[in-house]
C-alpha cells in the first residue's frame, strides 16, 4: 500500500465515523422523542444535606407535551455522626469524656421545575423551587455551637422539626431511552426551625445529591 492509498484509506474512514456519529446522535435524538417521558421515578445513592449524609428517592410528572414544566416529590434520609464532650462526677472529681452522637432527619420537598427548553434531549437543565419539610432527632452538646434556647441535658437528644423552601439547579443527562442521570444542587432557608416546640434561630438549608432514574 503505498502513501497515496494510505491517506486516501484513512481519509474515508474518518469520513465514514464522522458520518456515523451525526446519524448516531440524530438517532438517539428520535428515540428520546419516542420515549413517553411523562413519569421519572428516581433513586437518590448519595445525598448530602445540612444535616448530614443519606439516600432518598423521588417521584417526578412532567406537564403539557414539550414537558416545560414538571411537579416533583423527593424524599430523603440523612444521619450525621459525630463526637460530642460530656462530664460526670466521679470520687468528688469532674471527669470529661468524649461521646459518639447520630442525629437522624427525613425531608420531604414537593415543588415545580422548569425545563426552559423543555425535558427532551440528552442533556437538560432545570430550575425550580419546593417547600420542605423535616423531622428527626438533634442531641445536646457543649461544642455543637447550636441554641436551644430551654435547659438541656447535655448528650440527651430531642426532636426537631424543620420547614423552609429550596431553590433547585439541576442538569439531566439521558443515559438510554429509558434510563436518566441527574445531578442536583439546591439551596435555601429555614422558615420554622424548632426542637422540642421551641422556636430556634433561622438556619441555611443544601442538598447536593446524585440520581439515577427511570423513564416511563
Amino acid at each position: 500500500m503505498n502513501y497515496k492509498t494510505f491517506i486516501f484509506f484513512t481519509f474515508f474512514l474518518f469520513i465514514s465515523s464522522f458520518t456515523y456519529g451525526q446519524d448516531s446522535a440524530a438517532v438517539i435524538q428520535r428515540r428520546l422523542r419516542k420515549v413517553d417521558i411523562h413519569n421519572v421515578v428516581y433513586m437518590a445513592p448519595l445525598v448530602r444535606t445540612e444535616s448530614g449524609l443519606g439516600f432518598g428517592a423521588s417521584y417526578e410528572r412532567f406537564l403539557g407535551k414539550k414537558g416545560i414544566i414538571s411537579i416533583y416529590v423527593p424524599v430523603y434520609f440523612v444521619w450525621k455522626t459525630y463526637d460530642i464532650e460530656l462530664d460526670s462526677i466521679g470520687n468528688h472529681a469532674k471527669i470529661n469524656y468524649t461521646k459518639s452522637a447520630t442525629d437522624q432527619m427525613s425531608y420531604i420537598a414537593p415543588g415545580l421545575k422548569i425545563y426552559p427548553a423543555g425535558c427532551q434531549g440528552p442533556v437538560k437543565y432545570a430550575v425550580g423551587v419546593s417547600c420542605l419539610i423535616a423531622k428527626g432527632t438533634t442531641t445536646a452538646s457543649e461544642n455543637g455551637g447550636y441554641t436551644y434556647n430551654f435547659g438541656v441535658t447535655n448528650g440527651s437528644k430531642y426532636n426537631r422539626s424543620v420547614t423552609g423552601f429550596l431553590i433547585a439547579n439541576d442538569i439531566n443527562i439521558a443515559i438510554t431511552r429509558r434510563f436518566v442521570m441527574r445531578v442536583e444542587l439546591d439551596g435555601g432557608l429555614t422558615t420554622s426551625n424548632n426542637t422540642e416546640g421551641v422556636a430556634q434561630e433561622m438556619e441555611p438549608l443544601y442538598n447536593v445529591s446524585l440520581h439515577v432514574g427511570y423513564r416511563f
